[in-house]
């Protein structure tokens, strides 16, 4: 796994972990910052050619729709866990994680590079 990879899951595990410890000062604060934090790298994945980034980048822009979507709602916030929204969040993480590792994806070195090319003919 590369960097971004890394990056990506454990933006998306902090994610989880913060959606789940309610009441505590600065979590949403968290919550934008992990978000966002995934999606650049999720998105950062995807242009480096790494399409197995593509899931943890929709599950980012996902986490998102739902903080956007949750402070324009102007509600008081309950006190209580939200175990359905935070076990939906924790299957969606844990689906990108599977992907990035059954399949994953390392530094190859460029086709162009006369140490690693072999033409297949002999001079």
């Amino acid at each position: 796994m590369l960097i971004s990879d890394l990056t990506l899951l454990v933006s998306l595990a902090g994610f989880c972990v913060a959606w789940l410890w309610t009441g505590t000062a600065g979590r949403n604060a968290v919550l934008w910052a992990t978000a966002t934090v995934g999606l650049v790298s999720g998105a950062w994945g995807v242009i480096d050619g790494r399409w197995q980034a593509g899931l943890g980048t929709a599950v980012a822009v996902v986490f998102l729709a739902t903080i956007a979507v949750g402070t324009r709602r102007e509600r008081v916030a309950e006190q209580r866990v939200p175990l359905l929204s935070g076990m939906t969040f924790i299957a969606l993480a844990v689906l990108s994680f599977g992907l990035l590792y059954s399949l994953p994806s390392f530094r190859s070195p460029s086709p162009t590079d006369p140490t690693t090319w072999e033409s297949g003919t002999s001079s």
